[in-house]
């Protein structure tokens, strides 16, 4: 009697509660990215090798002849730091004395950090919002963006902007998939009813307030998709009136 209860309940049960109007609860959360696990696969992970490309990758504009830099590492953040990942570098307006050209002033002071899923695609339908736990350590307005994975328009990105400000302990920033824009290039599109943003491959930070000459830091521990209605977070994407769209970095 005893194992005809055991399969009624591990079989039956479950498969009968397919069809009684009660789906399944939607998950609250998905790690997308996690720098405090396996910190040192991912330093690894981060170096390119001919048989693997990064994970992530760095673009500044000294393509287009400037002089920003920056670097970004994943290990221990420093005495009582713990561990995550590192963005930081300086922003400059000035071109470099090596370009053969002036370079477009709209390209300069960027710099950005890509984190590529190296051909996976990450399916977030049942999320509402991408969340970055994050220590800033400045001022300034980062942009957020998703490269988006639509076979009819594989040229299509979403991109989102959030403004820091220095912390001493890390915070969750919190961007609704709901508010990203959509990109065909560098053009923002009007219409984003046809956008798929849940749907993306990879996921770009970058210095956006390209105005400002400067140091910047941005550590990182998770970045999350996720979604609790019963305790939505406030939201900290800021509106992009005002700031130049940054070059594309994908």
């Amino acid at each position: 009697m005893a194992a005809a209860t055991t399969f009624w309940e591990r079989h039956v049960i479950p498969f009968a509660r397919l069809f009684d109007g009660h789906p399944e609860k939607a998950p609250t959360r998905r790690v997308l990215f996690a720098f405090t696990e396996r910190h040192r696969q991912w330093q690894r992970d981060v170096e390119a090798t001919p048989s693997r490309p990064a994970r992530a990758k760095i673009t500044t504009d000294k393509g287009w002849g400037g002089r920003s830099w920056a670097t970004f590492r994943v290990g221990r953040l420093g005495p009582g730091g713990g561990v995550g990942a590192v963005f930081e570098g300086e922003t400059r307006r000035s071109a470099s004395l090596l370009a053969e050209r002036p370079p477009p002033t709209e390209k300069l002071g960027f710099a950005a950090v890509t984190l590529d899923l190296c051909g996976d695609e990450m399916i977030c339908d049942d999320f509402e919002a991408l969340t970055i736990r994050a220590r800033p350590r400045d001022h300034r307005t980062y942009s957020v963006t998703l490269r988006g994975t639509a076979l009819l328009a594989p040229d299509l990105n979403y991109q989102a902007f959030i403004k820091t400000r220095p912390s001493d302990t890390f915070v969750d920033l919190r961007c609704s998939f709901e508010h990203f824009v959509g990109l065909r290039g560098s053009r923002i599109l009007d219409d984003n009813r046809v956008l798929d943003v849940p749907r993306f491959s990879a996921i770009s930070i970058a210095v956006a307030d390209t105005a400002t000459d400067g140091p910047f830091r941005f550590e990182l521990e998770v970045i999350h998709a996720n979604n609790d209605p019963a305790n939505p977070s406030p939201d900290n994407i800021v509106k992009p009136d005002g700031l130049p769209t940054p070059p594309r970095p994908f």
